[in-house]
Protein backbone atom coordinates (compact mmCIF):
# COMPACT_ATOMS: atom_id res chain seq x y z
CA UNK A 1 0.00 0.00 0.00
CA UNK A 2 1.22 3.51 -0.78
CA UNK A 3 2.72 5.08 2.29
CA UNK A 4 2.53 8.68 3.46
CA UNK A 5 4.65 11.09 1.48
CA UNK A 6 6.70 11.77 4.60
CA UNK A 7 7.82 8.13 4.42
CA UNK A 8 8.64 8.53 0.72
CA UNK A 9 10.67 11.66 1.54
CA UNK A 10 12.51 9.73 4.27
CA UNK A 11 13.57 7.14 1.68
CA UNK A 12 14.66 9.87 -0.73
CA UNK A 13 16.67 11.54 2.05
CA UNK A 14 18.40 8.22 2.72
CA UNK A 15 19.48 8.20 -0.92
CA UNK A 16 20.51 11.86 -0.79
CA UNK A 17 22.88 11.13 2.07
CA UNK A 18 25.06 14.10 2.92
CA UNK A 19 24.67 15.74 -0.49
CA UNK A 20 23.41 19.30 -0.42
CA UNK A 21 20.11 20.03 -2.18
CA UNK A 22 22.14 21.84 -4.86
CA UNK A 23 24.20 18.76 -5.67
CA UNK A 24 21.24 16.41 -5.29
CA UNK A 25 19.14 18.59 -7.58
CA UNK A 26 21.92 18.70 -10.13
CA UNK A 27 22.09 14.91 -10.16
CA UNK A 28 18.34 14.82 -10.80
CA UNK A 29 18.31 17.70 -13.31
CA UNK A 30 16.14 19.79 -10.99
CA UNK A 31 16.60 23.12 -9.29
CA UNK A 32 17.78 23.10 -5.67
CA UNK A 33 14.67 25.11 -4.77
CA UNK A 34 12.37 22.39 -6.10
CA UNK A 35 14.35 19.69 -4.31
CA UNK A 36 14.17 21.73 -1.11
CA UNK A 37 10.37 22.01 -1.36
CA UNK A 38 10.11 18.24 -1.77
CA UNK A 39 12.54 17.49 1.05
CA UNK A 40 10.75 19.79 3.51
CA UNK A 41 7.39 18.30 2.58
CA UNK A 42 6.11 21.61 1.22
CA UNK A 43 5.33 19.99 -2.14
CA UNK A 44 4.45 16.42 -2.99
CA UNK A 45 7.06 14.81 -5.23
CA UNK A 46 6.13 14.88 -8.90
CA UNK A 47 6.15 11.78 -11.05
CA UNK A 48 9.18 13.24 -12.86
CA UNK A 49 11.03 13.61 -9.55
CA UNK A 50 10.19 10.05 -8.48
CA UNK A 51 11.32 8.67 -11.84
CA UNK A 52 14.52 10.72 -11.73
CA UNK A 53 15.34 9.43 -8.24
CA UNK A 54 14.65 5.83 -9.30
CA UNK A 55 16.76 6.17 -12.42
CA UNK A 56 19.63 8.05 -10.81
CA UNK A 57 19.94 5.74 -7.81
CA UNK A 58 18.78 2.55 -9.53
CA UNK A 59 16.03 1.84 -7.03
CA UNK A 60 12.55 0.60 -7.74
CA UNK A 61 9.57 2.94 -7.65
CA UNK A 62 7.76 0.27 -5.64
CA UNK A 63 10.37 0.56 -2.88
CA UNK A 64 10.44 4.34 -3.02
CA UNK A 65 6.64 4.49 -2.71
CA UNK A 66 6.54 1.88 0.06
CA UNK A 67 4.88 -0.82 -2.05
CA UNK A 68 7.84 -3.22 -1.80
CA UNK A 69 10.63 -3.83 0.69
CA UNK A 70 13.12 -4.56 -2.12
CA UNK A 71 14.87 -1.37 -3.11
CA UNK A 72 17.50 -2.44 -5.63
CA UNK A 73 16.67 -3.10 -9.27
CA UNK A 74 19.95 -4.87 -9.95
CA UNK A 75 23.14 -5.73 -8.13
CA UNK A 76 25.13 -2.92 -9.75
CA UNK A 77 23.33 -0.03 -8.06
CA UNK A 78 26.46 0.99 -6.15
CA UNK A 79 28.31 1.32 -9.43
CA UNK A 80 25.49 3.40 -10.93
CA UNK A 81 25.50 5.71 -7.91
CA UNK A 82 29.28 6.17 -8.15
CA UNK A 83 29.05 6.91 -11.88
CA UNK A 84 26.42 9.58 -11.18
CA UNK A 85 28.60 11.08 -8.45
CA UNK A 86 31.56 11.15 -10.86
CA UNK A 87 29.39 12.90 -13.45
CA UNK A 88 28.52 15.60 -10.93
CA UNK A 89 32.23 16.00 -10.11
CA UNK A 90 33.11 16.20 -13.82
CA UNK A 91 30.41 18.83 -14.40
CA UNK A 92 31.80 20.89 -11.52
CA UNK A 93 35.34 20.61 -12.88
CA UNK A 94 34.18 21.66 -16.36
CA UNK A 95 32.37 24.65 -14.90
CA UNK A 96 35.47 25.68 -12.93
CA UNK A 97 37.66 25.36 -16.01
CA UNK A 98 35.21 27.47 -18.04
CA UNK A 99 35.20 30.14 -15.33
CA UNK A 100 39.00 30.14 -15.26
CA UNK A 101 39.22 30.46 -19.05
CA UNK A 102 36.73 33.33 -19.01
CA UNK A 103 38.77 35.10 -16.33
CA UNK A 104 41.98 34.65 -18.32
CA UNK A 105 40.29 36.03 -21.45
CA UNK A 106 39.07 39.09 -19.52
CA UNK A 107 42.53 39.68 -18.09
CA UNK A 108 44.08 39.45 -21.53
CA UNK A 109 41.58 41.95 -22.87
CA UNK A 110 42.24 44.32 -19.97
CA UNK A 111 46.00 44.17 -20.60
CA UNK A 112 45.60 45.12 -24.28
Amino acid sequence: MLEKFTDVIARIKSLQGDRANFEFGRMLNMTPQTVDLYMRGKRKPSVEFILNVCSCFNVSADWLLGISTTNVIDTHSGVAMRINALKVDADRAASSINNLLNSITKLQEAVK
